[in-house]
């Protein structure tokens, strides 16, 4: 169990000298690794990881538009979901947001996720967005991710992997 993070239930014969499963140890310790969690290692507790959420018609920007940008921006901006996050992205914060975008995929054409005021984020975090990023690709969604500089690993992760699709394919 990793307290506001994660709680997982095994069983599975055979029994070790001191009644745990042994296979059920082994799953933990495997997915302990492959998600990076560890008792210790838990994230800075923000409020939320989601700092702002809004639709593009909800706001106003400095810049200027014509009339047509305005009215199509009135029209059709709540199709476009914008978030700004914030904290550390581990497993557990980051499946905040997935949980969250994947609720409102139907009513969306287009997410923009601001990585702005991220402190942090690990592999298992980096590999969570980016099957975000393909779930969003295949449904025909258009993604926008902002000041990734903010966050080196995801940057790193992402391309690793079309890296790895295009020399597949």
């Amino acid at each position: 169990m990793l307290p506001g993070q994660l709680g997982i239930g095994v069983f599975s014969p055979p029994l070790d000298s001191r009644g745990n499963s042994v296979r059920g140890l082994a799953v933990c310790n495997d997915i302990s690794r492959a998600f990076d969690l560890h008792l210790f290692n838990t994230p800075n507790v923000v409020k939320s990881v989601i700092r702002l959420k809004f639709s593009a018609a909800q706001v106003n920007s400095n810049r200027v538009r014509t009339p047509e940008e305005s009215q199509a921006l009135r029209t059709h901006g709540n199709r476009i979901q914008v978030l700004q996050l914030q904290g550390d992205l581990v497993l557990s914060t980051a499946e905040v947001v997935v949980f969250d975008l994947m609720n409102s995929l139907d009513d969306l054409d287009m997410v923009i996720i601001d990585f702005k005021h991220v402190i942090s984020i690990n592999e298992s975090a980096s590999r969570l967005f980016y099957h975000l990023l393909r779930k969003l690709n295949q449904r025909g969604k258009k993604v926008v991710l902002t000041n990734l500089t903010r966050v080196p690993p995801l940057g790193r992760y992402i391309r690793l992997k079309l890296k790895d699709q295009t020399d597949e394919g």
